[in-house]
């Protein structure tokens, strides 16, 4: 589902969210929340296509103009 994040109308309100059953997990439940942060900012970072030098904002995996895939060689 959050691989359709700026496909469909989703916000921070959207996001995951950790509930807690066992208070004594709040410091591997901050760190799972650390992972997903820095994943998410490293996801969607805008872009430049090396085949025709478009730029591309970072929820597109594909260039717009040429059709470039990410990760092509």
């Amino acid at each position: 589902m959050f691989g359709l994040k700026g496909e469909l109308p989703f916000s921070d309100d959207t996001d995951p969210y950790v509930w807690l059953l066992h208070p004594e997990q709040k410091l591997k439940a901050s760190a799972i929340v650390e992972d997903y942060r820095q994943q998410a900012e490293l996801t969607y970072q805008d872009w430049q296509c090396p085949q025709c030098s478009e730029q591309n904002e970072g929820q597109f995996g594909a260039c717009w103009q040429c059709g470039y895939q990410i990760g092509e060689p």
